[in-house]
């Protein structure tokens, strides 16, 4: 059994999560949860070098996060593309502060259109300042997604040389979620069926 405290202190942890990282910052001693990898005001060393050459043969790195997360999410990735002589960087966008859920989870909130434009003015930026012409996109989740449309719709098929998706929904998604699976299942399914109508 999980002692009370150490309970409290995981639900606190846990809750402090979907506060705004200004607010967690001051409510945690030591930064708290403001420290995690998810935090989108976290700063990659390295990352977002706007003044890297890299050698020609290096193609410049995209790292676009998912869903309510931020660049902190790309730490590891990032430290070991790095390591390995790419130049990297990450861009944050969707940052939605018309609702509540948007103000706090931070970014990857908004229109998914929006979304789109701000990482083709993010490209045309790295593109500029590193004197490339093309990009390697890493997306994860929403991130994948939001290259997909970048590709297909606002001419990132011109400065893309490679996509690689990580979990992102290019398929779509279900109104179940991961009952999703669940519903295809023989007899399970008949029964959600019948609920469902």
């Amino acid at each position: 059994m999980v002692p009370v405290t150490h309970y409290a202190v995981e639900v606190w942890r846990a809750a402090t999560l979907v506060l705004p990282a200004w607010l967690r910052r001051r409510l945690t001693p030591g930064g708290g949860p403001a420290a995690t990898s998810g935090d989108a005001e976290i700063t990659l060393i390295g990352v977002n070098d706007w003044s890297a050459q890299p050698r020609p043969d290096v193609v410049p790195v995209v790292l676009v996060h998912g869903t309510e997360t931020g660049v902190g999410r790309w730490r590891d990735l990032a430290q070991a593309l790095l390591a390995d002589g790419h130049t990297v960087f990450a861009v944050s966008y969707g940052r939605e502060e018309a609702s509540v859920r948007g103000r706090l989870t931070g970014f990857g909130t908004g229109h998914l259109a929006s979304s789109a434009g701000e990482l083709a003015l993010f490209v045309d930026r790295v593109l500029e300042a590193t004197g490339g012409t093309r990009v390697d996109i890493v997306g994860h989740s929403q991130g994948g997604l939001l290259g997909h449309l970048y590709i297909k719709w606002l001419g990132g098929h011109r400065t893309v040389r490679h996509l690689v998706t990580l979990g992102a929904p290019v398929h779509g998604a279900s109104p179940l979620g991961p009952l999703d699976s669940l519903a295809q299942a023989p007899l399970v399914g008949v029964g959600l069926d019948a609920l469902l109508g």
